[in-house]
C-alpha cells in the first residue's frame, strides 16, 4: 500500500496533520516497543549482571564508566576542531589501522 503525504490543511479538524486509523494496533505496539527499548535494555541487564557477577560487578561498571568518560573527552576535544557530521568517522579511519578503523567506524 503506497504512503501518501497529507498536509494539515487537507484533513478537516486535524491540527497536527496526523490521520486516525492509518496504523494497525500491531504497528503502534511495535513503535512503542522500539521507542522504549534503548531505556529498557540497560534497566534490565544491569540487575542481571549484578546477579551473575556478584560483588565484582561494581568494579567492571566503574572501569567501563571511566573508559566512556575518557572517550567522551576525546570526542569533545576533537569536535571543537571539526563540526562535520562525518568528522569522527574520518578521524577513526585515518588514525587507526584498516581493520581497527573499520570496526571503530
Amino acid at each position: 500500500m503506497p504512503l501518501e503525504l497529507v498536509q494539515p490543511d487537507q484533513v478537516p479538524g486535524a491540527a497536527s496533520g496526523l490521520r486516525r486509523g492509518i496504523l494497525s494496533p500491531m504497528e503502534v505496539l511495535s513503535q512503542s516497543v522500539s521507542a522504549i527499548a534503548p531505556t529498557t535494555s540497560p534497566a534490565l541487564t544491569v540487575p542481571l549482571i549484578f546477579q551473575q557477577a556478584g560483588n565484582g560487578a561494581w568494579l567492571s561498571y566503574l572501569i567501563a564508566g571511566i573508559a566512556m568518560l575518557l572517550m567522551a573527552f576525546c570526542i569533545a576535544r576533537f569536535a571543537r576542531g571539526s563540526a562535520s557530521p562525518g568528522s569522527l568517522y574520518q578521524f577513526a579511519t585515518d588514525s587507526l589501522p584498516p581493520a581497527a578503523g573499520a570496526a571503530a567506524a
